[in-house]
């Protein structure tokens, strides 16, 4: 797939073929691509940590049981745990960089896996205390976000977009752009 095939049809997944298993191959594939992300000064402030462990990902399935993906915990190959350590990023002008640095690194191993007809499904909606406590994560260690892994069972339909005009402007907030 091209990538603006790639990108066009990576959806949120949240139905996992149950039975179904992500290769170690294509587990590699995923987290390469968030691997080479880029970062803050090249700070790579951001790591996964791959639950395998079917206990595991039930206690992180209890912790996220109120998130319209917590179903996918159930039927996903891995859950994939998203950290980040600030101090590795940049602060600037209120802004923490470490989220951005970890929110490129997982866009990667999304469009990575939609690349394998995987699916993976930000979660944000968590409390992090049990979650660091869960995986023994360091207290100095934040957790971004959580996303199932696994083989798609539907990709769904794509969500509309705003028009061009309405996303992009030119040289001002909310000048006309044309590709004329």
């Amino acid at each position: 797939m091209d990538f603006d095939t790639i990108m066009r049809a990576r959806r949120s997944v949240r139905d996992y073929k149950k039975g179904a298993r992500v290769t170690r191959e294509q587990l590699e594939k995923v987290l390469q691509a968030g691997q080479w992300a880029p970062s803050w000064k090249n700070g790579q402030s951001f790591s996964y940590i791959v639950v395998s462990d079917p206990a595991l990902i039930a206690k992180l399935g209890e912790i996220c049981k109120n998130n319209a993906c917590s179903a996918a915990f159930q039927t996903a190959s891995y859950i994939l745990v998203l950290c980040a350590d600030p101090e590795k990023s940049g602060h600037r002008e209120g802004k923490d960089y470490y989220l951005v640095d970890a929110g490129i690194a997982f866009q990667q191993s999304m469009l990575a896996a939609a690349e394998q007809g995987l699916g993976m499904c930000w979660i944000g909606a968590f409390s992090e205390q049990p979650v660091k406590e869960l995986l023994q994560i360091p207290y100095h260690i934040r957790v971004v976000a959580l996303s199932p892994l696994g083989v798609a069972n539907s990709y769904g339909q794509p969500q509309p977009r705003r028009s061009m005009q309405e996303f992009a402007s030119e040289n001002g907030w909310h000048q006309p752009i044309s590709f004329e």
